[in-house]
């Protein structure tokens, strides 16, 4: 493992720690992209960060959820289907010295996870979504569509994409901001299952 070329966490308990990275061919979240998602979750959602079960999909280095965990969510699940992925995120957690109960790890798809790894009946309040660019939007639009019955009452959905993408339309989700820096487009969404 290596660790990941410029990317600390940006805030909170764990600021300056740098992300471990996986050995194998990925994009990471840029600095400036982290930096708008953190500042959009505190500066507009705080209290909703603040002890929140987290769902980090296609997790990679695991940035997204790294990034809330410092923040003060609470248990954040980390899934990637990637070996190098898992390992890179094993190490960072290894690094961060976080309590089991913080976090858990799932190697597999996004499609085949198991979603109730810590708690038979538990629900996600943020979930976070960064597939691969290139990923079809259809196949996002089912995989959302299939966390509807594992999200909390008005959880948060965070979806990273190619701003030359096509938006995703969603169904049970209200769009609720939007933040595009250079080719990445960030969308924030809040779940109408009430």
């Amino acid at each position: 493992m290596s660790l990941v070329p410029n990317v600390r966490i940006i805030q909170g308990q764990y600021k300056g720690l740098r992300l471990d990275r996986p050995t194998h061919k990925f994009r990471p979240t840029m600095s400036r992209i982290r930096e708008a998602f953190i500042n959009v979750m505190l500066n507009n959602f705080g209290d909703m960060v603040i002890g929140s079960r987290v769902l980090d999909l296609f997790a990679g280095s695991g940035s997204y959820g790294f990034e809330l965990l410092s923040a003060g969510s609470g248990p954040v699940l980390f899934v990637d289907q990637a070996r190098s992925s898992v390992l890179a995120i094993k190490q960072t957690l290894k690094n961060l010295n976080c309590r089991g109960d913080q976090v858990f790890l799932e190697g597999s798809t996004a499609i085949q996870a198991n979603l109730r790894t810590w708690r038979p009946k538990q629900t996600y309040d943020i979930i976070t979504l960064d597939p691969p660019y290139g990923y079809e939007v259809s196949e996002s639009c089912k995989l959302i569509n299939r966390l509807s019955k594992h999200v909390s009452k008005k959880a948060m959905l965070v979806f990273e994409s190619a701003s030359r993408s096509e938006r995703v339309s969603l169904e049970d989700w209200d769009s609720i901001k939007t933040v595009q820096i250079g080719d990445t487009r960030l969308e924030f969404y809040i779940s109408q299952l009430a």
